[in-house]
């Protein structure tokens, strides 16, 4: 369906084209829908591959569906890694460095095996980790450091098996240990479970 003559996304689409600028598309990045107005076709080129054309808006919910889906499917595809430097093994992992075999992450530095990890440094296999550092094998964590197969801890610190613990230190599964204990039992845990600690 066309925009309307007096819908402002239109006057927003006609100005744009005045100046030289495109018309409105809709693109996704980290898996969410956002409106890109007003983008040339020189403008961020490394989302162009992820854009559709949408000068007509979709007039039902499946035809929205239809076009968030065509975008996901391209995404998926895309291979590249925007403003990273030194990434080995990686795809769609912007500005990263030195990461390696990791996918869609952001921000990230020396990871290793992440999967959309966003602000992370030194992390190895972690999943949906966010401003975290030296963890390993943990999913959902943010604002943490050295953590160890954790889930959905926020502000902690030196946990090993632990889940959904807030500002915690020196945790393993979630009970609460001196410093000195803790790394006691860190030494036989990995003994035991064959771990290699961040």
């Amino acid at each position: 369906m066309p925009l309307d003559s007096n819908d402002p996304r239109r006057c927003v689409s006609a100005r744009a084209g005045s100046t030289g600028f495109g018309t409105l598309h809709i693109g996704v990045i980290a898996n969410e829908p956002f409106v890109l107005s007003c983008l040339c076709s020189e403008s961020l080129p490394e989302l162009r591959p992820h854009l559709i054309d949408m000068t007509e808006i979709p007039e039902t919910a499946s035809d929205f569906r239809r076009s968030l889906r065509q975008l996901r499917s391209r995404r998926e595809k895309a291979a590249d890694n925007p403003g990273s430097h030194g990434v080995e093994a990686s795809t769609r992992c912007h500005d990263c460095m030195f990461t390696v075999d990791s996918e869609d992450c952001v921000q990230c530095t020396d990871c290793e095996s992440c999967r959309q990890c966003i602000k992370c440094t030194h992390c190895v296999r972690c999943e949906n980790c966010y401003a975290s550092n030296h963890c390993i094998d943990s999913t959902r964590c943010a604002d943490s450091s050295h953590l160890i197969a954790c889930e959905q801890c926020v502000d902690c610190e030196f946990c090993v098996g632990c889940v959904g613990l807030v500002d915690a230190e020196f945790h393993i599964l979630n009970e609460s240990f001196t410093r000195e204990e803790y790394f006691d039992r860190l030494d036989t845990l990995e003994d035991v479970l064959d771990l290699e600690t961040p």
